[in-house]
C-alpha cells in the first residue's frame, strides 16, 4: 500500500533543510518548523494525529484527498 503512496509524501524543501530535519518526527518538525500557510501550500492536514509516525498511512490518504480537491478545483477553472 506505502508503494502506491509514495508520491504523496514530496514536498519541496531545500537539501539543507532536509538534512537538518534528518530522522526528527514529523510530528515535532512540523509543529516547530512550519506555519499553517506553508502546510496549507503543501497540502499536509491539519489533523497534528495524523503527523504521528503510527498514522503515516491516514496522513497519505487524507493528503492525497487535499491534493485532489486542489487539482479538481484548479481544472474546473480551466
Amino acid at each position: 500500500l506505502i508503494a502506491e503512496y509514495v508520491f504523496l509524501n514530496y514536498s519541496f524543501i531545500s537539501k539543507t533543510k532536509n538534512e537538518s530535519l534528518g530522522k526528527t518526527p514529523p510530528i515535532q518538525y512540523l509543529s516547530n518548523e512550519t506555519t499553517r500557510e506553508m502546510r496549507r501550500a503543501h497540502f499536509i492536514p491539519e489533523d497534528r494525529e495524523l503527523w504521528k509516525t503510527e498514522n503515516y498511512i491516514d496522513f497519505l490518504e487524507k493528503r492525497r484527498e487535499l491534493i485532489s480537491q486542489a487539482l479538481t478545483k484548479f481544472l474546473k477553472r480551466l
